[in-house]
């Protein structure tokens, strides 16, 4: 990646970080939307700055699942589900461990990167269950003939 890509890339998030903030609570469904649609529009300019397809592929993916009313449902319940333990925000919160449980290799790490390292983890699988999604609504779609 140049130079001249990765000022393009900037000059797309700063042009448009403002409509990411603040973050909506992840229990509000239309609040989360918004948050989204918004996203989905900064990711399609970052896409198209890069050479690579897979990037846009998936900011695609994204878009169609925001965009319909059902799929975006199911996506937010599994959202919720995924980051939410009790109502309270387990990977957007400081340490991935109830107070006093937490291995201090791990606390340490939290404290130090400034996130949770679970937000990874809850990355991977998000990314997985959205493409066992994707895969069942293509299987259950009837085939042209």
């Amino acid at each position: 990646m140049d130079w001249k890509m990765i000022l393009a890339l900037v000059a797309a998030l700063l042009a448009n970080i403002r409509d990411l903030f603040p973050l909506p609570t992840i229990n509000d469904a239309g609040g989360t939307r918004s948050w989204l649609k918004a996203l989905v529009l900064v990711l399609k300019k970052v896409a198209a700055a890069t050479p690579i397809t897979i990037d846009d592929e998936a900011v695609s993916v994204l878009d169609r699942i925001v965009a319909n009313d059902d799929t975006y449902a199911a996506f937010h319940t599994l959202l919720v589900n995924l980051f939410t333990k009790s109502g309270a925000a387990v990977a957007l919160a400081s340490c991935p461990c109830d107070e006093g449980s937490c291995p201090e290799d791990v606390r340490l790490f939290a404290e130090k990167a400034g996130f949770n390292p679970l937000i990874i983890l809850t990355a991977i699988q998000l990314v997985l269950k959205a493409i066992e999604i994707i895969k069942n609504l293509k299987d259950k779609d009837p085939v042209a003939a």
